[in-house]
């Protein structure tokens, strides 16, 4: 017959053995997702990085603009891109200074039919007032209605404003 003390000994060792592990593998889960969703930010961040068009040319193409090209106001954006960049006809863009501030934001509209995989042509022209700003990014992001995060894409246009 096993003794108190010694039952209480081995009860403890096993509840101290269970924290253990749970902490070993609550800690690896947390690791695991935080390792993810670093790669994901990256992976994120590669789709956004200015100048990203070569990695979306078979999906989008500015025709008009050229990367770190001096734009002026009024501004026509044109171009194509797959249908499937679309939602309702629309994609988002915005136009924002280095710092951050947005100078003009809006949609672009499919001209054609925006329901197939392959390109649609689209053309917007927008004005903006960029005074004392010398350099700022055109974003073009695929429409996404659903908020994904892993089904962002989004051109990114270094510009530079005269």
């Amino acid at each position: 017959m096993i003794d108190k003390k010694t039952f209480i000994t081995a009860l403890v060792l096993i509840l101290i053995v269970i924290g253990v592990s749970s902490i070993y593998w609550f800690t690896k889960g947390s690791v695991n997702k935080q390792t993810n969703q670093a790669a994901n930010e990256n992976e994120n961040l590669e789709k956004t990085r200015p100048g990203n068009r070569e990695g979306l040319s078979n999906e989008i193409v500015v025709e008009n603009i050229e990367d770190n090209q001096v734009i002026t106001s009024p501004l026509t954006i044109e171009g194509q891109a797959k249908g499937t960049w679309f939602s309702e006809g629309e994609m988002p863009f915005r136009l924002v200074s280095q710092g951050g501030l947005v100078l003009r934001e809006g949609s672009i509209f499919a001209d054609g039919n925006w329901m197939t995989d392959n390109f649609v042509d689209f053309k917007v022209e927008i004005e903006f007032e960029a005074e004392n700003i010398e350099k700022g990014y055109i974003y073009i992001t695929q429409s996404n209605p659903r908020g994904l995060e892993k089904e962002l894409e989004e051109l990114c246009l270094p510009v530079l404003f005269k």
